[in-house]
């Protein structure tokens, strides 16, 4: 079958009409005579995403129309038991109501079918109200000024049976500037077995499964959608073909409210516009490799709130003695938008790499030690763009030495509020950057490129100065080494910390990694040798443990 929309495989990564994914780095700054270009690793290649004029909205002049209040066959389709169904190319204008019945598309593989509904709805209690049995392609246009519904009905076993408010075997196109609401019942919101493509339309789509699925992609120009499931939000699932199984958002207003998965893909995850809330979600946004190069995201999530993953779990991170080979497939990697991620889990989880090289990443971790704001099993690199990351110091990952920007790390024995007002401020007394903190915190990582190396910068918590750090270093009051090491011991684990932690008494963890939460408690001490390691004397990084332990 002809796939859609065309896809081309180009080591630029560049895609049509967004922004650019390319893999130019500025050089390092003087801590380092090496420069992150020379180790920049091999990026996945991306798919090419070209839109088509049949893709966008058209007035009809020429068409097929069907009062659904006044069923009778006529040219290209039949009219039976209140099941039209349409057996040949063209475009069809469907008003009026159908409170028991639907509409299929059973043409021929190589026809396109045009579907315009024009204040229609559709009801049916144990099927999908518009289902595409056959053809090559199937657009449903929502014409300016229009109130469409599909619905079905509640009890059918979906996890068996292919039920959706829209159910496409061919690849599905939605335009229009109408409206459209789906309530599933059972099943799926809008469902393509092929692809699923968006450029327009206000749609709201509550569902008993997943909101928008496309088996081989989902393609978003420009949509208002609202999206409330009980399975993921948007999902894309070919885990057969390694060029498909993504998810691509360019432009809209999209907001996910889900008991799944915000935006989950067997592949990749690509935002480069447009404006994503995933209000409520057990992970916000997972795939094999998340890259962002543009647009307003906000993510809150109750486990993780970015994922990357190739699913073999987390466990890869600390046994695979190949994770540098893995990284250009399984990534995070943002080139540019302005994302915040509040999450209960690891705010940024990664089993390979992740990659800040420009735009802004603002997380809110967890407040126990059982998760961190950052977690990767490979390097973390911050090569552009703005950091900050706030949430505990018991599972501290800190920038990789690599990386061409400066950065610094302050950490506390006692725990501050929630709604906090934190403040990066310049030797002058400029704000360089402020955040609102959701929930109590003893830790913040901060990265700009107005940092320099080696100068001192100050954080204020509600307006009152709470230390000084230079920049290259982690802190805790009175103490702070140099050089930052990468990720946990390099795989998985954290790395050695200087004698006396992060200043003033080693702290004792408490038992199972959690901390205590009444309000002004400080965190224990820690366990006897407290993080381990010694303070280099040359300005180094702390030496790493040894590799996969």
């Amino acid at each position: 079958m002809k796939k859609l929309p065309t896809i081309l495989l180009l080591s630029a990564l560049l895609l049509q009409g967004c922004a650019d994914f390319g893999t130019d780095y500025p050089e390092r700054g003087e801590n380092t005579g090496e420069s992150y270009a020379e180790a920049a690793p091999q990026w996945a290649e991306l798919p090419v995403i070209r839109w088509e004029e049949s893709d966008y909205y058209s007035e009809y002049k020429d068409g097929v129309f069907i009062d659904l209040e006044a069923l009778s066959s006529g040219s290209g389709y039949t009219a039976e038991n209140s099941v039209i169904t349409i057996t040949e190319e063209g475009t069809y204008v469907l008003t009026g109501t159908l409170s028991e019945g639907r509409v299929v598309v059973d043409a021929k593989k190589s026809d396109h079918v045009r579907l315009v509904l024009d204040n229609t709805s559709i009801h049916c209690t144990d099927a999908s109200p518009i289902e595409v049995k056959k053809a090559e392609r199937v657009t449903v246009s929502l014409p300016e000024g229009t109130e469409n519904n599909l619905s079905n009905g509640a009890g059918v076993d979906y996890e068996n049976t292919d039920i959706a408010g829209i159910l496409s075997k061919c690849s599905l196109v939605i335009n229009g500037s109408g409206r459209l609401t789906v309530s599933a019942s059972s099943g799926d919101g809008i469902r393509s077995k092929d692809t699923l493509r968006l450029t327009g339309g206000v749609i709201t789509v509550s569902a008993a499964d997943r909101g928008f699925i496309g088996k081989d992609s989902v393609e978003i120009k420009d949509v208002e959608a609202d999206i409330s499931s009980v399975g993921d939000g948007i999902r894309s699932n070919n885990d057969e073909d390694s060029a498909l199984g993504y998810v691509y958002i360019e432009g809209g207003d999209i907001r996910i409210s889900t008991e799944d998965d915000g935006i989950s893909a067997e592949g990749r995850v690509m935002i480069c516009g447009g404006s994503v809330e995933i209000a409520e979600s057990l992970e916000g946004i997972e795939g094999k490799a998340v890259d962002i190069s543009g647009g307003v995201i906000r993510v809150k999530a109750s486990d993780d709130g970015l994922n990357a993953t190739d699913g073999t779990g987390d466990m890869v991170g600390m046994f695979s003695q190949n994770r540098d080979d893995e990284a250009a497939d399984v990534y995070i990697r943002i080139t540019g938008g302005d994302v915040f991620v509040d999450a209960l889990g690891d705010g940024v989880d990664s089993n390979g790499i992740v990659a800040l090289d420009g735009g802004t990443l603002v997380v809110m971790g967890p407040d126990n030690g059982a998760n961190g704001y950052m977690d990767t099993a490979g390097t973390f690199s911050i090569n552009g763009g703005v950091y900050m990351g706030v949430g505990t110091s018991a599972m501290l990952v800190v920038p990789a030495s690599s990386s061409s920007q400066q950065s610094f790390v302050w950490s506390a024995n006692a725990f501050y509020d929630g709604g906090s007002i934190v403040e990066i401020r310049d030797g002058e007394g400029a704000t360089l950057f402020s955040r609102e903190t959701v929930r109590r915190f003893n830790s913040i990582t901060f990265s700009s490129l107005e940092l320099a190396a080696e100068t001192e910068y100050f954080v204020y918590i509600n307006d009152e100065q709470v230390a000084a750090v230079k920049a290259g270093t982690a802190s805790g009051g009175t103490g702070s080494f140099g050089g930052f090491g990468g990720n946990r011991g390099g795989r998985g684990e954290r790395p050695e910390m200087p004698q006396g932690g992060f200043g003033g008494t080693p702290p004792e963890m408490p038992n199972r990694g959690e901390f205590e939460t009444r309000e002004g408690d400080t965190m224990p001490p820690m366990p006897e040798g407290g993080f381990g390691g010694g303070m280099p004397t040359d300005g180094t990084r702390p030496e790493m443990p040894p590799y996969g332990k």
